[in-house]
Formats: C-alpha cells, sequence, structure tokens
C-alpha cells in the first residue's frame, strides 16, 4: 500500500451500497464525493446504459479507466466506482497509487433485494426473478477474486449505511497512521 492515501475507493458488486454508503462517508470527512458512472454520464452526455448499447462495454470499460486515471489525479475524494471497475488490473493500481480502496460485499440474495426494481443496470437488463439472482451469482463468482483487491473488505449485508461509513473511516485513519 502507499504511503501517501489522499483518496478512498469504493469497489464492489452493484447494489452493496458504493454510492449510499460513499455519500455519507464523505460527509463524514468534509471530502468531496464522486460517483464514477456520474462523472461519465457528465463527460459523454448520456447514460450508462445507452453507452452499453451504442459502443459495448469495452467501450464503457476504456472510458471508465480513463476517467479514474484522472480522478485519481485529485485528492481528498470518495470514489464510489462502477462495479466492474475492477475488470481492468490498471484500474486497482490506480487507486492504490492514491488511495485506501475499500471493498463492499453483500449477500447475492440481499444484492438482489436492493436493486429488484432497477432498470438501470445494463449487464443484468435481460434477465428478470431466479434469472436476475443467477446472473449475479455469476458475476460475482467470476469478479471474487479482483474484489479481494482491496485493502479493506465490510460486508454490508446487515450493516446500516452510517455504521459501514463509520467502519471506512476508522480503518482508514487506522492504516494512515501505520504507513
Amino acid at each position: 500500500m502507499n504511503t501517501i492515501m489522499n483518496n478512498i475507493y469504493l469497489i464492489g458488486f452493484m447494489g452493496v451500497g458504493k454510492t449510499a454508503v460513499g455519500k455519507v462517508l464523505a460527509d463524514k470527512l468534509g471530502w468531496t464525493f464522486l460517483d464514477i458512472d456520474e462523472v461519465i454520464v457528465d463527460y459523454k452526455k448520456c447514460s450508462i446504459e445507452e453507452i452499453f448499447i451504442k459502443y459495448g462495454e469495452d467501450t464503457f470499460r476504456k472510458i471508465e479507466s480513463k476517467v479514474l486515471k484522472k480522478l485519481s489525479k485529485k485528492t481528498e475524494q470518495v470514489v464510489s466506482t462502477g462495479g466492474g471497475i475492477v475488470v481492468n488490473k490498471y484500474n486497482i493500481e490506480y487507486m492504490k497509487e492514491s488511495g485506501f480502496v475499500v471493498t463492499l460485499i453483500a449477500r447475492p440474495e440481499v444484492i438482489y433485494n436492493r436493486i429488484y426494481n432497477d432498470e438501470a443496470r445494463p449487464l443484468l437488463k435481460n434477465f428478470s426473478g431466479d434469472a436476475k439472482l443467477d446472473e449475479i451469482k455469476r458475476l460475482l463468482y467470476i469478479r471474487a477474486g479482483l474484489y479481494t483487491k482491496g485493502d479493506y473488505i465490510i460486508d454490508t449485508s446487515d450493516l446500516t449505511v452510517s455504521d459501514v461509513a463509520e467502519e471506512i473511516k476508522e480503518a482508514f485513519f487506522e492504516r494512515k497512521h501505520k504507513s
């Protein structure tokens, strides 16, 4: 881990609470909150879903990496990342070079319940009911090893947003003082 932790990055699968936790954590720290997906939407002037449809996932991932690299040069930010940001190994490196990487996890059934009615999830758009839960499990299985590359892991399944934010804040300062 680097010796200068200037940012906190939240990684993990969709529906684990990255955005909700990130907003509360940034407020607790007095830092800026950024959601990479929102930055991409502003940059491309279209929705994530439109980017996936028009250009495909590979192009989206390239845009995501470009945005992350730019954001990693700034400081005192809590950055909520997209669930697939870990697919590009260089993204983890960008985050670790400029901050503390926290992986949020949750049980597949909890994720399913959190995003059940959310139609803005391109990777789950063609699934419903049990098929959607199966796809969540499949994607989690594929990405599991990538999510373990965070500096700290928290299961959000049974915690409040505030509890998760407080735990991250404590872990961040503990690590910062050790480095």
